[in-house]
């Protein structure tokens, strides 16, 4: 006699005989509770036609060893022929007359390793044909909401399928295929719940882009397609003209198969081409993916055009731009691809506007190039294209034309500048806007002028001025040295370069200096009382003025000073590439002469202004025209004034006469003691302004300001 015994761990979830189909019987169990199982000594046993005991020997499951929470097992009448309907095999082969071997009609039941009934189908002893648990030519599927097996039949815990449903047992509602068991995972032979729904993988959804000339093939495309869990094949159907296959280049058609094993496949590569008989534009379509035996698919859309075979030529790029260069110097090169089908005359290839083109990276260089077709086709060709202008030109602005005869001329816009330097009178590249930015900035150009004064970058680089016969200067820069050029005042320069600003002062940024002469006379400096835009880059003075904050000495390094002239107060910069830090400063009131500058971080750029003197000479006491001493005055003359070939100091009634000679920047030109007048030759000197510091033994001096 059957034991019942309470056991909660495994039950039956699916008895399956669709259409009396050996190949197709299985019983599937589970495992429902938190806890392993071990199915060693387990068995699934059958009671058939009525019989009271089931069978002495059913399906071992001993080989199944442990089943996890979770995990399924399925055990089938048949798993050669199994595998052959299905695509996988069972983990159990039960054999004919098995367990799993039932029409429908039968009991079914699982018995632990101490003989005990687990869970079951059906009432023993009983012939099931004509009963509610009669499922011939159908299934018999255990409701979700089971979580506990049962040694006793009860009709509510079942779904029952029958080709003919009895009458007078529980409505069931029919659910889909498979839901509540899932599709089993063949990897394992043992499948797991919690991942038993049948998944579809194609990668990308949306191939674009085909083109097709009527009577060829489109180039093919590709998606990878992939699948788990599947109970069976996977079927693809295209539409829209769309061949799919499963080898490049032959086997097309507008349906495949790709077969699973054990339930899965694998990423599988499907090309696919547009190959359609008539024009049509858009030509679009999808395929559609269908998992055999399961109500579950994908599709991958498609997107192509469908052209007539007219003679046409394709560009892979309709846009160049950022093409620079100088005159003399082609542009560096950028490129695009011509190819063309159906053609019946040659591509020609045409541009101008200072834009030249090639069939190869190094040239020749011209305004057109001729492509010829093969068997009507012109296969994908570099062109090559670089700007080479004449003259200067911003923003060039033309079109590479590409044409053949019937075929639609197709472009592509190219765009850029040429630079030059071009010479312009300082005074032009120098004005500024409302904010105080320079009209020319960017602008490449030619300039020439005199240096004055000194380099105040000291180092590698430059930071000078150069002043024109117009009287307008400019500041010259670069942070490394240029064409080995040493800064000396008198030089006059001609330069290359590009108008830049820093900080309000308008620059150029030097690219070559040549030297045409040198010595050349200075400008006299202006007189000015006030610092501002007129004053940058100039050569100017700030007469009696006196230091805002008493020193005896310039402080060291490079530092700003303020002067006042007792109405107005100016800013100097002592530059540290000069010999001012550290040295006297002049007591009361002083003239002092140099370069306008300015420093505004700002916009508007209209402020900061400052001046640089350019040495220690550049300092002079305020009487530079007349006697500080009235008593040395009667003893000395210094003639002529202006000075020509020689200068003549005559004195009489002193024993020693300390003699020094400074130009307009400060520099010394000669320092004599003279017991005696003397004659001193001026042939050499540079046309300008010049100072001579006259004093005598008892300290009373003279200073003469002289024009040369």
């Amino acid at each position: 006699m059957l034991s019942l015994f309470s056991y909660s761990q495994l039950i039956i979830t699916e008895i399956a005989d669709p259409n009396d189909n050996a190949a197709a019987r299985y019983v599937e169990i589970y495992n429902v509770s938190g806890s392993s199982v071990d199915l060693t000594d387990w068995e699934i046993r059958r009671w058939t036609n009525g019989n009271a005991g089931p069978q002495a020997t059913g399906v071992d499951l001993t080989s199944i060893g442990i089943l996890d929470p979770g995990e399924f097992v399925l055990i089938a009448a048949n798993a050669t022929e199994f595998q052959n309907a299905y695509g996988f095999a069972p983990h159990i082969e039960a054999g004919t007359g098995g367990a799993s071997d039932s029409n429908g009609d039968d009991q079914i039941a699982i018995f632990d390793a101490s003989d005990n009934t687990i869970d079951i189908f059906g009432v023993p002893g009983e012939d099931g044909t004509g009963t509610c648990h009669e499922f011939e030519d159908g299934r018999a599927e255990r409701i979700a909401t089971v979580t506990a097996s049962n040694p006793v039949w009860d009709e509510s815990e079942w779904n029952v399928w029958a080709d003919s449903q009895v009458t007078g047992c529980t409505s069931h509602t029919q659910l889909p295929v498979n839901a509540g068991d899932g599709i089993y995972d063949p990897g394992f032979w043992i499948g797991s719940a919690g991942n038993t729904n049948p998944t579809v993988t194609v990668t990308p959804n949306l191939l674009t882009g085909f083109v097709q000339f009527v009577g060829t093939p489109s180039a093919e495309q590709t998606f990878d397609i992939s699948g788990t869990n599947l109970p069976g094949d996977l079927d693809l159907t295209s539409t829209g003209d769309y061949e799919i296959s499963l080898t490049s280049g032959t086997g097309f058609g507008t349906s495949l198969t790709v077969q699973s094993a054990n339930g899965d496949v694998a990423p599988t590569p499907v090309y696919v081409r547009l190959n359609g008989a008539s024009e049509m534009n858009p030509a679009n379509g999808l395929i559609a993916v269908v998992i055999v035996a399961a109500l579950t698919g994908d599709t991958v859309d498609l997107e192509g055009q469908i052209l007539n075979p007219d003679p046409v030529v394709f560009v892979s790029e309709d846009t160049l731009s950022g093409f620079s260069h100088f005159v003399g110097t082609p542009s560096d090169v950028q490129t695009f691809e011509v190819s063309g089908n159906y053609l019946t005359d040659v591509v020609n290839i045409t541009i101008d506007n200072g834009y030249e083109i090639s069939v190869g990276a190094g040239g020749p260089f011209s305004n057109s190039v001729t492509l010829t077709p093969v068997g009507g086709d012109i296969a994908p060709t570099s062109i090559f294209v670089r700007l080479n202008g004449p003259i200067q030109s911003y923003n060039q602005v033309d079109s590479v034309i590409i044409s053949s005869t019937g075929a639609m001329n197709v472009y592509v816009n190219v765009s850029g500048d040429t630079f030059d330097y071009l010479p312009y009178p300082i005074g032009i590249v120098t004005t500024n806007d409302t904010s105080g930015v320079a009209d020319s900035l960017g602008v490449y150009v030619q300039l020439s002028g005199i240096v004055h004064c000194i380099d105040f970058d000291g180092n590698d680089g430059y930071s000078f001025t150069i002043i024109d016969n117009n009287m307008h200067g400019i500041n010259v820069f670069n942070y490394a040295d240029v064409s080995n050029y040493v800064v000396n005042e008198g030089d006059e320069l001609w330069l290359t370069g590009q108008i830049d600003q820093y900080n309000g002062l308008t620059e150029i940024f030097v690219d070559s200096i040549v030297v045409l002469s040198q010595n050349v006379a200075t400008v006299s400096p202006v007189v000015v009382t006030a610092l501002d835009e007129s004053t940058e880059s100039q050569l100017v003075t700030l007469e009696n003025v006196d230091f805002v904050t008493p020193i005896a000495t310039f402080p060291t390094g490079s530092n700003n000073i303020d002067l006042t002239d007792g109405t107005n107060v100016y800013t100097i910069r002592i530059d540290s590439d000069t010999d001012i830090p550290g040295s006297n400063t002049p007591q009361g009131p002083f003239n002092v002469t140099g370069i306008g500058g300015q420093y505004d971080s700002s916009s508007p750029y209209d402020s900061g202004y400052q001046l640089f003197p350019c040495g220690t000479g550049s300092f002079v006491p305020s009487s530079t025209t007349g006697v500080l001493s009235s008593l040395l005055a009667d003893y000395v003359r210094v003639f002529p004034n202006p000075v020509g070939d020689n200068l003549h100091i005559d004195f009489v009634g002193i024993d020693e006469l300390d003699v020094e000679i400074l130009d307009a920047q400060g520099r010394q030109i000669q320092l004599l003691k003279l017991n005696d007048s003397i004659d001193i030759g001026t042939s050499s000197w540079s046309e300008g302004i010049y100072f001579i510091h006259l004093q005598d033994s008892e300290g009373n001096t003279f200073v003469q300001k002289l024009i040369k």
